[in-house]
């Protein structure tokens, strides 16, 4: 909603008269999306089709935190260089959004490794039947089956849902 706001704004000087919470069309105009679509000729419209671009090509980098902006996230993929989860989950976050999708960041501490990772909750009303569901970005960009429902620390321990650390950078594109 902050974005369609903020772009209403920009364009047109002012407030809205009225805000809706949430539109039933996706929203291209988000720079992210933008990027995602002009890089990879995206013409998706699910979260599915979307995580199916990283699918198979081994995408994923170990390191802590988000160190990279979205469109060097993308554009290293593009290059065949990995991101972490941080970095993953930022960008289909906002993909998501912009597909029409309710989406929660997901902190959890992986039982084996102990360390804390980052996955997403979406829900939306046509591709999930308005059930919530778990995707996990960086699983799917690690892995070479093509399996987009791949999901780490399935057992981990729930630290919070939207941790408030993880959206410091997260529309800085």
């Amino acid at each position: 909603m902050a974005i369609r706001t903020e772009s209403y704004i920009r364009a047109n000087g002012r407030l809205p008269a009225i805000v809706y919470r949430k539109s039933t069309l996706p929203d291209y105009n988000d720079s992210t999306m933008k990027l995602f679509i002009k890089t990879y000729t995206f013409k998706g419209n699910s979260i599915d089709e979307a995580l199916a671009v990283i699918a198979k090509k081994k995408l994923y980098s170990k390191y802590f935190d988000s160190q990279k902006t979205d469109k060097k996230t993308i554009t290293d993929a593009k290059e065949g260089k990995g991101s972490n989860c941080v970095d993953w989950g930022q960008v289909y976050y906002r993909i998501a959004k912009s597909l029409g999708y309710d989406v929660q960041f997901v902190h959890v501490k992986c039982r084996v490794s102990g360390t804390g990772h980052i996955r997403l909750r979406l829900r939306h009303k046509k591709h999930t039947s308005g059930k919530w569901i778990n995707r996990d970005p960086a699983a799917v960009a690690d892995t070479t089956s093509g399996n987009v429902r791949a999901i780490w620390c399935e057992d981990g321990y729930l630290i919070a849902y939207d941790p408030s650390w993880i959206f410091t950078d997260l529309y800085s594109s």
